[in-house]
């Protein structure tokens, strides 16, 4: 049956001189043991137990031995189990992330305000569909998945090392050669022990496989948050902009690539281990990309193998793997130009500079009582819902009611120095138009001419008329 197993000690079998083993219910064969001879089980397992005492790490081997036909295949498997030996330590730097994660949980408190509030104002237009709203949840359920994981992982971790030393010195002080307890009984306790310090490690090895897939969905926020600024969203851009090329590569790569492991599998999987099933074939002709020639190098010897491995390597890595580097260098490009032509945008440094200047005067404001600035976002959604579209930003435009029925600034003052917080960075400044070419009026120049010329004669004979009647008068008296 499946769950008949019989247990023993590999102490046993080498120092003892005779091996029982329970036939059934009231019978029992010994025999020496180099004469045991075992036709009953078709898997063993032997279990060993090391634990270092320096760096408080217990280690369990096993190695299985299961008889599949005439062979036997042998494997293993090595697990750790580490203590934490500090728990007041790694409580703060729990807390820590408790923290963080309520710091993102207010952020995204107030973009999913700004989100709503944008909805309201711009109706249709505001799909639920952008970047934002998925961001915005997918933030939300990485905040869930971290508290889960802290829930799981503090109360094991913090008694780990206490867990960790009562299962080892319950296995030490186990009384083998006791006379007052039984040896099946001294077994029981041992193979419930070790079965203890299995569950210990099947539950570590839960929690880590779920920390991994919360580490992993961590990363790739972490990168794409790097599409915040265009100087760094060269990833994310890339990646957004070559996405549909992309898609459409691979519905010629999967079928191709498909088709070559089939092929390979039909023809050379009684021959060759790593080609015996499609899986097999499909995973080392992965392997064969990323490193060619791969395993497929011993195959000179044969013709039709090194037909097949020839046609697949100038198929799949002469010209596949060429097109996507191809799809990746005209997003490349294409993201570069977008930042060139882009006429707003600074450098990070400068724009982290601007930003907690803004951040800095709307405090400043606030705390003096005066008329605080509105957060920038609803700034950009009062003026998105402006119709028609004003070619410039006015006072006028700011000082308009919202949808809401309200005004964003509260006086004439506070939408000024709204703008003249702008209107001081050069980068904002219009481009200066470039002159056009006039048609010359010679005309209209000698009418001006003219006109100047005559004006300055008449100047200077009225100032020689009240020189001479100066002088005559002079003369008279």
């Amino acid at each position: 049956e499946d769950d008949a197993v019989y247990v023993d000690f590999l102490a046993t079998a080498v120092n003892g001189n005779l091996l029982g083993r329970s036939m059934s219910t009231n019978n029992t064969q010994v025999l020496s043991s180099y004469e045991f001879v075992d036709g009953a089980s078709d898997v063993i397992r032997l279990k060993t137990l090391f634990h270092s005492v320096q760096y408080g790490v217990t280690t369990g081997v096993e190695v299985k031995a299961q008889a599949s036909g005439p062979k036997v295949d042998i494997s293993y498997s090595i697990r750790h189990f580490i203590a934490i030996h500090d728990p007041d330590t790694y409580t703060i730097i729990q807390a820590l992330a408790i923290i963080n994660v309520v710091f993102m949980f207010l952020d995204n408190v107030v973009l999913l305000r700004h989100l709503f509030f944008e909805r309201r104002a711009l109706g249709r237009k505001a799909s639920f569909f952008t970047d934002r709203w998925f961001l915005c949840f997918l933030d939300f359920a990485l905040m869930i998945s971290v508290l889960i994981l802290i829930a799981l992982q503090l109360p094991s971790k913090r008694n780990s090392f206490q867990d960790q030393r009562t299962l080892v010195d319950s296995l030490l002080n186990l009384e083998w050669s006791s006379q007052s307890v039984g040896l099946d009984e001294t077994k029981a306790a041992c193979v419930g022990k070790l079965q203890e310090f299995e569950t210990m490690l099947s539950d570590a090895e839960m929690v880590d496989r779920f920390a991994l897939w919360v580490l992993l969905a961590l990363l790739c926020r972490i990168l794409m948050s790097t599409g915040a600024h265009p100087r760094i969203a060269l990833l994310t851009s890339t990646i957004r902009k070559g996405f549909e090329d992309f898609c459409h590569f691979l519905l010629i790569f999967i079928p191709c690539f498909a088709a070559f492991a089939a092929v390979a599998a039909w023809r050379y999987g009684g021959s060759r281990s790593d080609l015996q099933n499609v899986g097999e074939a499909l995973a080392s002709q992965f392997d064969a990309l990323l490193g060619p020639p791969g395993n497929f190098d011993s195959a000179s010897n044969n013709s039709e193998f090194l037909a097949y491995s020839s046609m697949f390597f100038a198929f799949m890595f002469f010209l596949m793997l060429n097109f996507v580097l191809a799809i990746i260098v005209d997003s490349y490009e294409k993201v570069r130009e977008a930042i060139e032509v882009c006429q707003v945008e600074q450098s990070i440094v400068e724009d982290i500079y601007v930003m907690l200047s803004y951040r800095a005067r709307r405090f400043i404001r606030w705390s003096s009582r005066q008329s605080a600035w509105p957060p920038l976002g609803d700034i950009v959604v009062h003026l998105s819902s402006l119709e028609p579209k004003p070619p410039k930003v006015s006072y006028a435009h700011l000082m308009r009611p919202t949808t809401r029925g309200g005004r964003l600034f509260k006086t004439p003052a506070a939408a000024k120095s709204w703008i003249d917080f702008y209107d001081a960075m050069p980068f904002l400044w219009p481009e200066s138009a470039e002159k056009e070419e006039k048609v010359v009026d010679y005309e209209e120049i000698h009418h001006r001419v003219g006109q100047a010329m005559e004006a300055t004669t008449t100047g200077i004979r009225g100032f020689e008329q009240r020189l001479n009647l100066r002088l005559n008068n002079f003369e008279a008296a």
